[in-house]
């Protein structure tokens, strides 16, 4: 996507005045070479269709409350703010196996993810470049307890996208439809 030399929009706020910061307790993960195309709009980045290669689809990883989080911040230099770093964290309160096992298959794929928000969007991260774990750490301290992890995406052309098919129930009903994992 181009950037825009001249600013050409406002911003008149949001539709709901009492907004809800955080993010629900499950995000979707994909394997971003398991991913034929996005049906939707590439100048707004919102996505109505997300297509995979058989057999392939979303797998489903449960959280705990209030740890998911979802962030894109603008990097460069003092001349050229060129690229987003896109970065999804959250903590799972387990240290057994499945967590174990759930978080090492993480480990190595290049995958997207799609928060959902709690307030109805579901930002899809890591388009253009895949995100990869940055850190992992299991501790059993009551304050920390259970896995935590961190993905990151470098070098992205835009901010976050965002996958909405026609309200908030619709998207995660299809989102849901395309869950082979979870």
């Amino acid at each position: 996507m181009a950037i825009n030399c001249l600013l050409e929009d406002g911003f008149s706020g949001i539709d709901c005045h009492d907004s809800n910061p955080g993010a629900r307790t499950f995000v979707y993960f994909a394997n971003e070479s398991e991913i034929v195309s996005y049906t939707g709009d590439t100048d707004t980045g919102v996505y109505t269709a997300i297509t995979f290669t058989g057999g392939a689809g979303l797998h489903r990883y449960e959280i705990a409350k209030d740890t998911l989080y979802a962030l894109d911040s603008l990097q460069g230099g003092d001349v050229d703010l060129s690229s987003y770093n896109h970065e999804v964290g959250f903590n799972i309160k387990s240290m057994g196996v499945l967590a174990r096992n759930a978080i090492q298959d993480l480990n190595g794929p290049q995958m997207i993810a799609i928060v959902p928000t709690k307030n109805g969007e579901f930002l899809l991260m890591g388009k253009d470049n895949g995100l990869k774990i940055l850190t992992n750490e299991g501790d059993t301290r009551s304050d920390n307890y259970g896995e935590t992890v961190v993905l990151q995406s470098t070098e992205n052309d835009e901010k976050r996208s965002f996958v909405f098919v026609t309200d908030e129930d619709a998207t995660l009903a299809y989102l849901e439809s395309l869950v082979v994992a979870s």
